[in-house]
């Protein structure tokens, strides 16, 4: 074309010159007015046709290449495209309203109105819209349900009226598959409702927030609850605690007053937990707010009653010891062997019921911060071996042997030397009593990174994980399990000391009837002198 533009030039030009070059060559060449018109006539005749057929073939192109390129989008658009006349007959669709919705060839469609495609239900709905688009000039957006192989397809449906000089001459729909988007809408819908029914249904303050700390839903009006008074004045320790709940990944409970709405305090237990997306990655807190004021008020009086009752138990006791022993040393008279047997069975029974109060005191005393770790440097080997002196009579009744082994003559720990015995003579008191008769009992000491271990080894029943994961609780005891009695408290109470010097407890089960229990304790302790709070 653009060869043949510039062909129409050169005519042009090259007819300029030649009419120049004759009159300026021969001045006795007349042309006569009529005879140059002729002539102009015809060079701007030829230059015109060429002109036009070059506007003809660039416009040709371009309209090729547009229809090209709509074809293009009509073949490769995934939402269903189609185009009416006036008349809302069906002159142009594509691939997927063709063969995905109208399970139809083009040809069967073009010419042929919507109430020849569709249920008449539908084509009502589609007519309506159309005959809407028409009259307000404008485009209308809805949504309609199209049954397609036996199943209820959501479409939105965007209609276009096409405008020229000011006339409507046809109309331009694109519908697109919502259907998936919808149901997925309902269900989210449903477990939002579910979600609702259930925070609105607990005993207590649940609510959910985002990263930033943010109320996102929950079961309390945050404008009017005195929860929400105090998460304002506290924010700062709030945010605190959910930045480590969101680097930590872990959940948090504690117990806090709460002053309510009339002023006075009561006992709240706030759990928080981070909720997880599909990559395991933070994006959210669940918070649980309990009011305990009935469990805290109902645990005091429990624990007022245990510690009277305890107090005035070992009163008694502790006089029934001392007169057995008296009776024992024969300062009062000779007793027979018979009588010595009899009265040494009735003080081991009282230094039982003893031992048995007294751990239960302590164990209160350790709850409500009342008991008082007295660190002091002293030799772990030393006291393994005072402790095994004690309970050696009850290892030869059963015929244990016991083996001791330290890693070193000294291992030398900072720590409140009363209640570590206390915990060995728990821990070496249960070994004993589950082990199998006539077995090996192993005690090792070994010096780690900062701390010190040292573990009980027997042959004893098989405990699964989730025993495991108990036995430490409060109350628990699978003493039923084994055919033996027991309080549930000594290694609730061991539990506690060790964490109350910053160690851990280790408790290992194998299927071949080895058990380790045992505990590691920092080799320098934290202060000289520290409170116990659970």
């Amino acid at each position: 074309m653009y060869i043949e533009h510039k062909t129409a030039q050169k005519v042009l030009l090259a007819a300029a010159v030649i009419l120049t070059a004759v009159l300026t060559a021969s001045p006795s060449f007349v042309i006569t007015p009529m005879q140059g018109l002729v002539f102009i006539f015809f060079i701007f005749f030829i230059h015109s046709n060429i002109e036009k057929r070059f506007i003809i073939k660039q416009y040709s192109m371009k309209n090729e290449e547009q229809n090209k390129l709509l074809e293009k989008i009509y073949s490769s658009c995934p939402d269903s495209i189609s185009y009416k006349d006036y008349n809302f007959k069906y002159q142009l669709v594509n691939d997927v309203m063709s063969e995905k919705i109208c399970k139809k060839n083009k040809s069967e469609i073009i010419n042929k109105t919507c109430y020849e495609l569709f249920p008449k239900e539908t084509a009502d709905i589609i007519t309506k819209k159309d005959n809407e688009a028409i009259t307000t000039k404008k485009s209308v957006t809805y949504e309609i349900k199209i049954p397609v192989n036996n199943k209820e397809f959501i479409f939105q449906v965007t209609t276009v009226p096409i405008i020229k000089d000011s006339d409507i001459i046809g109309i331009l729909t694109i519908s697109r598959d919502i259907t998936k988007n919808e149901h997925l809408k309902r269900t989210l819908h449903n477990k939002h409702r579910q979600l609702t029914t259930l925070l609105n249904t607990l005993p207590m303050v649940a609510y959910l927030k985002n990263t930033s700390s943010d109320y996102i839903i929950g079961n309390f009006a945050p404008e009017s609850s005195y929860t929400q008074k105090y998460r304002l004045q506290n924010r700062k320790r709030i945010l605190r605690e959910d930045d480590k709940i969101i680097r930590e990944k872990q959940s948090l409970s504690y117990e806090v007053q709460i002053k309510t709405d009339d002023g006075s305090l009561l006992w709240h237990r706030i759990y928080k937990s981070p909720i997880f997306d599909k990559d395991n990655n933070v994006n959210g807190i669940a918070v649980l707010i309990k009011n305990i004021e009935d469990e805290k008020n109902l645990q005091c009086q429990r624990e007022t009653y245990v510690a009277t009752l305890s107090h005035d138990l070992k009163t008694p006791t502790i006089a029934q010891i001392r007169a057995l022993e008296l009776l024992l040393s024969r300062d009062l008279g000779e007793i027979n062997k018979e009588q010595e047997e009899l009265l040494n069975l009735t003080l081991d029974s009282c230094k039982y019921m003893f031992e048995m109060v007294s751990t239960l005191l302590s164990t209160y005393k350790y709850e409500n911060g009342e008991l008082i770790l007295n660190y002091d440097y002293f030799n772990m080997n030393e006291l393994i071996e005072s402790c095994l002196n004690e309970i050696s009579q009850l290892a030869g009744e059963k015929g244990h042997t016991i083996i001791f082994k330290p890693n070193s003559a000294e291992n030398i720990v900072n720590a409140d030397k009363i209640q570590v015995k206390r915990i060995l003579m728990n821990l070496l008191g249960n070994s004993l009593t589950y082990a199998y008769p006539d077995t090996e009992l192993t005690i090792t000491v070994e010096k780690l990174n900062g701390s010190l271990r040292v573990c009980v080894k027997n042959h004893s029943p098989y405990m699964p994980k989730k025993v495991l994961e108990t036995i430490f609780n409060k109350y628990v005891t699978h003493a039923e399990k084994f055919n033996k009695v027991g309080a549930g408290l000594g290694l609730y109470l061991s539990k506690q000391i060790v964490q109350a010097h910053g160690g851990k407890i280790i408790t290992k089960s194998f299927e071949d009837n080895r058990c380790i229990f045992g505990f590691e304790l920092p080799l320098e302790g934290a202060a000289q002198t520290a409170y116990i709070a659970c």
